[in-house]
């Protein structure tokens, strides 16, 4: 039971700070003694509060504008109106059932204290209507309304509602539009979004997904079990719904926890499917790039999970985005990942079809400058290597790399020469094995070391 320490600390979670002065007097009451007064207070500060809420929610709802209507004449002609407002809100499902049964306990409780029965309040009851008053009302922001709701969705076919693509600033406008919904209609705010998501009008559909995407981002626990329940379970076998349960996935990988065996495989198809169709176009700073997604699952979820559940998507987008500065960075992280892109690399390098040799040495200025936090200086010295082998084969963006001695990869190649001055015997091997020269200076001669 809430102690008197507890009836202090729960001031604090009022949200209309003009109620706190009633709680904080019927808290006087209770220490003086006088429960019934703590009741009855408690009781005043409960139903002006719904009152102000009924107001706030009349301005985007007509069934509210005519309950406060209703409301407001009954106050001002002296008449009794908080049955009457409870039975309204209720009857509209403005009112949960547990919120109408908790207010039909207060009222009760209140009768009882406020009416000379014979009857004493005990601090037991005291205590629990200040409690549950707090609990359950005073510390909502707003009436729970699955017109809200509605009145939201309806929105969003404004083209202007996200002027915005940046994920932070759509996680802001999202923020400020729940400011006005109850946590209970969440529920109902995402099945709602869900089915928006292929509706008709494109600025609907468009809007429904930003703001599916930025609850994600928001990262809370109950949102995040909303979506993955009603979104990436429940859709994972729609490809209608493939791209914004990518989307939603990258904003908070969470929502791929969790999940049993069946969809489980969907997810797994989806996502490779993810990496087979991206566009070129998509910027790798976009969420629906499977870089993002990649990045952001070993940012948030346990490595060895990311790599058991979704190892094939994980080692597609390494192969496919393996010259790609993001990707590269990220596989610092990843002693697994890393050696799969090394493998593919070297085996491109000094691969002995033309366009597969050439594509390596015609992509490796682009992620050369990041070279040195990822491979060691043998590996490095097996990707010269490769490429001289390749070049001797006949590739010529090979042969190019070559004969420029390097110079468009100058990380690669001083972690090359690093390696053949500290080990040049396992180096000269590699020379003398792959035929590229007939010893280990020669090679560093005539294709690492600097003319000038």
């Amino acid at each position: 039971m809430t102690g008197l320490s507890d009836m202090e600390e729960l001031l604090g979670r009022i949200e209309n700070k003009a109620m706190v002065d009633y709680m904080r007097e019927a808290i006087g009451c209770y220490h003086a003694g006088a429960h019934r007064g703590c009741i009855v207070l408690s009781y005043i500060a409960l139903f002006d509060d719904l009152s102000q809420k009924l107001h706030e929610l009349a301005k985007t709802n007509k069934t509210a504008k005519k309950i406060s209507k209703d409301v407001k004449q009954r106050q001002n002609d002296q008449e009794i109106f908080e049955t009457y407002m409870v039975d309204q809100l209720k009857s509209a499902k403005l009112l949960t059932e547990p919120e109408s049964s908790m207010l039909e306990q207060v009222r009760v409780c209140r009768n009882k204290a406020a009416h000379p029965s014979g009857v004493h309040a005990s601090p037991e009851e005291a205590r629990f209507v200040f409690f549950e008053v707090i609990d359950k009302f005073l510390s909502k922001p707003l009436l729970l309304t699955t017109q809200a709701v509605d009145a939201l969705m309806e929105r969003l076919e404004n083209t202007n509602f996200f002027p915005t693509n940046d994920i932070k600033e759509t996680k802001d406008i999202v923020l400020s539009e729940l400011a006005g919904l109850h946590d209970a209609a969440f529920p109902y705010l995402t099945e709602q979004l869900i089915a928006a998501c292929n509706d008709s009008t494109k600025s609907v559909a468009q809007n429904a997904r930003r703001f599916l995407v930025g609850l994600s981002y928001l990262q809370r626990e109950d949102i995040t079990d909303h979506l993955r329940k009603r979104l990436v379970k429940a859709k994972a076998d729609d490809t209608d719904f493939s791209n914004i349960i990518v989307r939603v996935s990258a904003a908070n990988p969470l929502v791929l926890s969790g999940h049993n065996q069946p969809t489980l495989l969907r997810l797994r198809s989806l996502l490779d499917d993810a990496v087979s169709e991206a566009k070129p176009t998509v910027a790798v700073t976009q969420l629906s790039h499977p870089v993002y997604l990649l990045n952001a699952m070993l940012d948030t979820l346990d490595q060895k999970q990311v790599l058991e559940a979704f190892k094939d998507f994980a080692e597609k987008v390494v192969v496919k985005y393996r010259y790609t500065g993001t990707l590269v960075k990220l596989l610092d992280g990843s002693a697994e990942l890393k050696k799969l892109w090394l493998s593919r690399l070297k085996m491109e390098a000094g691969s002995s079809t033309f366009d597969t040799a050439n594509r390596f040495a015609a992509n490796a200025p682009e992620i050369d400058d990041l070279l040195a936090e990822i491979i060691k200086p043998r590996d490095a010295f097996e990707l010269v290597v490769a490429v001289c082998d390749a070049a001797d084969t006949g590739a010529f963006t090979s042969r190019d790399l070559r004969s420029a001695r390097f110079s468009s990869v100058p990380v690669l190649r001083d972690l090359a020469v690093q390696y053949a001055e500290k080990y040049p015997k396992p180096a000269g091997k590699l020379v003398k094995d792959a035929g590229v020269a007939t010893d280990l200076d020669e090679f560093v001669a005539d294709f690492l070391d600097d003319p000038d």
